[in-house]
């Protein structure tokens, strides 16, 4: 196992092995998801309540960023997040899974960008203790991401790895039934990490060894009902177009940082066939879109658009995946206009999905079972633009409206009946 580096012995009670995860998504994870950018305790009570008291089903909820009392910790801040065990303890009594946003970067400096976000002091306090030990790729390197300045676990070093499951121990014994696992690692840049416990490595395996371990770790602690939320593949920013976990160890695999436009919604579905195509199962969006601003220019904002929206909604309960996410934390009883009809529009669209939960878990077993995926474009990639219709399994055509106007021209594949 590796041993513990001398003067590192903190790390107690190490688990011989751990299995590898089987491709598995969870009955629970088909249930419509909601989530917000930044939130604490009472707002997390009153956006679920909110959706559960206009008779809204809701499955799950995620927790995003920020949550930490530093970055990254596991430690729920209590300022905002106080008691933590026991708002899981509540949402599980509502029938509401809790998913928590994390990242594999450990912080000597953090800040959250976003208005109403934490302010911290200092490094976290078990950076040094991972540098000291050499748990960090790249011997301690730092490296700037969105949420500051910071250091890559080293997945490869089988300490590191204890010393990391540790840390989540508290999280998982809570009760905890997932984590949304973002793409921190595109921000080591190096390829390969020339410096890792086995020595040179391929980015793309750092990538997929930190999306395995989150799962299978988790499954190895709370069974195999639990669930991680990656980006399978992504283009966003600055970051180059990739495939980020394989597969196999993406049970919920989500397209995030589209722009709340038009533009937003056809990227999404172009991301969701990308990864269909490439044999990913569980698949959709944040609803909405996620980005107020122009990710290439953020002096251009982007405007809300009624109509996107609710056309987001319809496309996103079509998925196998249906989350609400959006940077401007939007419900639909909150939004700018047509209050009444978007509430009915998503109570219709979320019951359905929510009614099609078992649908989609057949699905899923069987694609898991062949290989095959359950959404299927139906032209090649070269057709996608200004099409954009899929099958889910061999069952429903979907014809997404993807621009303004009430009425679109849906050709019905030959040889079938529809």
């Amino acid at each position: 196992d590796g041993g513990l580096a001398p003067g590192c012995d903190f790390v107690p009670g190490a688990p011989e092995s751990i299995p590898p995860p089987e491709a598995h998504t969870a009955r629970w994870a088909f249930e419509p998801w909601i989530s917000k950018d930044i939130s604490d305790r009472a707002d997390s009570y009153a956006f679920v309540d909110g959706f559960l008291e206009r008779d809204i089903p809701v499955g799950a909820l995620v927790i995003d960023s920020p949550w930490d009392v530093n970055y990254t910790t596991f430690t729920p801040n209590p300022d905002r997040y106080p008691d933590f065990g026991s708002m899981i303890d509540d949402m599980h009594s509502r029938g509401v899974r809790v998913v928590m946003w994390v990242t594999q970067m450990v912080n000597r400096s953090s800040f959250d960008a976003e208005i109403g976000g934490d302010r911290y002091r200092g490094r976290a306090p078990n950076y040094d203790q991972g540098c000291r030990c050499g748990y960090f790729v790249q011997s301690c390197a730092l490296y700037d991401w969105w949420k500051g300045g910071g250091s890559g676990v080293d997945f490869f070093h089988p300490d590191a790895r204890i010393w990391w499951h540790r840390q989540q121990d508290t999280l998982l014994d809570m009760g905890l039934d997932g984590w949304k696992v973002d793409f921190g690692e595109s921000y080591l840049e190096e390829d390969p990490l020339l410096s890792t416990y086995e020595g040179p490595v391929a980015h793309q395996d750092y990538s997929e060894r930190y999306y395995e371990d989150f799962l299978a770790y988790g499954r190895f602690r709370n069974g195999r009902e639990f669930v991680t939320m990656v980006r399978p593949y992504d283009e966003s920013y600055d970051r180059r177009g990739r495939f980020h976990a394989r597969p196999e160890h993406a049970p919920v695999g989500w397209v995030g940082d589209n722009h709340r436009d038009w533009s937003g919604l056809v990227d999404a579905l172009d991301h969701v066939f990308r990864r269909a195509n490439a044999g990913y199962v569980v698949l959709g969006s944040d609803i909405g879109g996620y980005l107020d601003r122009d990710q290439h220019n953020l002096l251009r904002e982007i405007p809300f658009d009624i109509e996107v929206f609710q056309r987001w909604v319809a496309m996103g309960a079509m998925m196998p995946f249906m989350e609400l996410h959006g940077r401007q934390n939007l419900a639909p009883w909150t939004v700018p206009e047509r209050v009444d009809e978007t509430v009915a529009l998503y109570r219709y669209w979320a019951t359905l999905h929510h009614e099609m939960v078992g649908f989609w878990y057949s699905l899923a077993e069987e694609a898991y079972a062949s290989g095959a995926a359950i959404v299927h474009p139906v032209s090649d990639p070269s057709a996608w633009a200004g099409d954009w219709r899929y099958v889910i399994g061999e069952h429903l055509l979907v014809a997404p409206v993807v621009a303004a106007g009430d009425a679109r021209d849906v050709e019905l594949p030959s040889g079938d009946r529809w």
